[in-house]
């Protein structure tokens, strides 16, 4: 039963719970959506990305333009190593985010993952540019760079990377990029 908010002059409905709004045909619009991707996220990180898939897609159905719905799924296709369809996930997501530096991020990885280096290359580089301060981003790029025996050029950005954030991945990058280039006495002190 509805009855009328006093504060805000609508009508408040009663909590649904989270399995009603997974139930086929329950609800549409941008709350089923995120129940959906939310749904689809947590059995990705299960591993079941077939069934993640299937409510990304679900989702999608109901909100077409929830970029970061196209992102995870992309995501997803690309684990199964479908990647062409990821890949029109990406720039899917971008015709409806032109600045989503997520999807140039994913799609940077999905061209490596396919050997494609120099897409892959010119994905980080975007994603840079639309965040300077993307730290994975410089990672990534940093490592295409090497595939291409630029050992320097990966050189500058696993130090970006490191400077933007100091963790252990983004420091044994740049200590394997050091020994690389036969710098070993610099590679050395990095993993001290």
């Amino acid at each position: 039963m509805l009855e009328q908010s006093r504060t805000r002059g609508r009508l408040a409905r009663p909590p649904r719970r989270s399995d009603d709004l997974l139930r086929p045909g329950a609800a549409t619009g941008a709350r089923f959506a995120d129940a959906r991707n939310n749904f689809g996220v947590a059995l990705q990180g299960q591993g079941a990305f077939e069934e993640a898939i299937e409510q990304y897609r679900l989702a999608l159905a109901s909100h077409s333009g929830a970029v970061e719905v196209h992102l995870n799924l992309g995501t997803a296709l690309s684990k199964l190593d479908r990647f062409d369809e990821a890949l029109a996930c990406y720039r899917h997501a971008l015709s409806l985010d032109p600045y989503a530096a997520e999807a140039h991020f994913n799609a940077g990885n999905t061209y490596k993952a396919q050997g494609n280096v120099s897409a892959s290359i010119a994905s980080f580089e975007r994603a840079i540019v639309l965040r300077a301060n993307y730290a994975e981003a410089h990672v990534n790029l940093g490592s295409a760079i090497g595939l291409r025996g630029d050992y320097a050029g990966a050189e500058t950005h696993f130090r970006q990377a490191a400077a933007l954030k100091p963790n252990p991945t983004n420091l044994v990058a740049l200590g394997g990029s050091l020994g690389a280039q036969n710098r070993l006495d610099e590679e050395e002190g990095f993993y001290r």
